[in-house]
């Protein structure tokens, strides 16, 4: 259970990191618009959210998928 729990917490904090790190840090993935950041966000969300959610789910099920491959079963 303890293990399940780690694993999808993981999961998620990792999805959540990649695609905030895709939508504001990396410049190829920003909307260059004369706007509020909302506005912008929200413009970014509309366009790029398939490819940006597929990058994101890969990495979260890596990632939460360690806990599996690295601790000992009992």
């Amino acid at each position: 259970m303890k293990r399940k729990m780690c694993s999808l917490i993981l999961a998620i904090v990792t999805f959540i990191a990649v695609y905030m790190i895709m939508s504001f840090a990396i410049p190829g993935f920003r909307i260059k618009l004369e706007a509020e950041p909302a506005v912008v966000f929200v413009e970014t969300l509309k366009i790029l959210w398939p490819f940006k959610a597929a990058v994101s789910l890969i990495a979260a099920v890596l990632i939460g998928g360690l806990p599996f491959v690295f601790w000992k079963r009992k």
